[in-house]
């Protein structure tokens, strides 16, 4: 088992780490897996990966770790595609096997298969063929000027064909072995949700925020949404259509933070009804489900 982290937003955006068997720290300032987050704790969490499976455990981060939008309380299985997030850093989890051992296993195994007893082989050739077996048989192994040498013939057999499969397998394979960084511009899913943040307070005119698309950045500059708040940050906070229905707040690293149900939060899930205060602004939640 191998696990590929690319990081898909944050202060690394673009940067990955490929990691086998073994266990792992990511942390800010210690640990195997280092990213410069300062949201990120020392030692944020631990990643455990085996032959077969791997773990992620939170260990006792300042702004916690999750996992599909929720925050893990205990030691939990990563799954492929699993978007993992960390301060203000999300990484996306790609699992895969490590085809290259797969391919050493079984060339051993059939460099150590044992061959048929002499006996039986001196036996096999001694047989006598019947006449029109012995016709056919001289017809097809004519000598021809047309063929090549005997010494440079090709001879397919079960090692080669097996070799060839596993070599095919690899060469498909290692495109997704190492990916690109994948553009989150375009996210695979279309949300099945509306998400109406109504004005309750807030400078100016404004009276909702309607938010369709996966992610909907909130603040005073290079922002989908620009509210007239002195009091926010130019990217102060993000709505995010999870999975298509699953709804989230993420701080953008904002000056004066981010409150949900007065609440300062880094990441969280909002529900129906929930209040959401940036700067001066009151926000009021309103999910409709298509």
């Amino acid at each position: 088992m191998k696990l590929l982290l690319n990081v898909i937003d944050g202060p690394e955006k673009g940067k990955s780490f490929e990691l086998k068997v073994g266990t792992y720290i990511l942390g800010r300032s210690q640990g195997e897996i280092r990213l410069a987050d300062k949201k990120i704790s020392s030692r944020h969490c631990e990643i455990h990966v085996s032959k077969s499976e791997c773990w992620i455990e939170d260990l006792n981060s300042t702004n916690g770790t999750f996992v599909g939008g929720s925050q893990l309380r205990e030691k939990r299985q990563l799954q492929n595609l699993d978007i993992l997030t960390v301060g203000l850093s999300r990484i996306s989890i790609n699992l895969f096997e490590d085809i290259a051992q797969a391919k050493n296993e079984i060339d051993l195994e059939i460099e150590t298969k044992p061959e048929a007893p002499e006996k039986e082989k001196t036996e096999a050739a001694q047989e006598p063929l019947d006449v029109d077996a012995q016709a056919n048989f001289e017809t097809l192994h004519q000598p021809s000027t047309d063929l090549p040498k005997a010494d440079s013939l090709y001879r397919e057999t079960g090692v080669v064909r097996i070799g060839s499969l596993i070599e095919s397998e690899l060469e498909t394979l290692s495109k997704w072995d190492h990916p690109a960084q994948a553009d989150d511009s375009e996210p695979s899913f279309i949300p099945k949700v509306k998400v109406i943040l109504k004005i309750r307070k807030a400078p100016g005119d404004l009276s909702e925020i309607v938010c369709t698309q996966p992610v909907t950045s909130i603040g005073r500059k290079d922002v989908d949404v620009r509210i007239n708040d002195l009091d926010l940050s130019r990217k102060h906070c993000a709505i995010e259509i999870m999975a298509g229905t699953q709804v989230m707040i993420r701080d953008l690293g904002s000056t004066n933070g981010t409150y949900l149900n007065g609440k300062k939060i880094s990441t969280q899930e909002v529900k129906n009804g929930d209040l959401i205060q940036i700067g001066q602004s009151l926000l009021e939640v309103l999910i409709q489900r298509s």
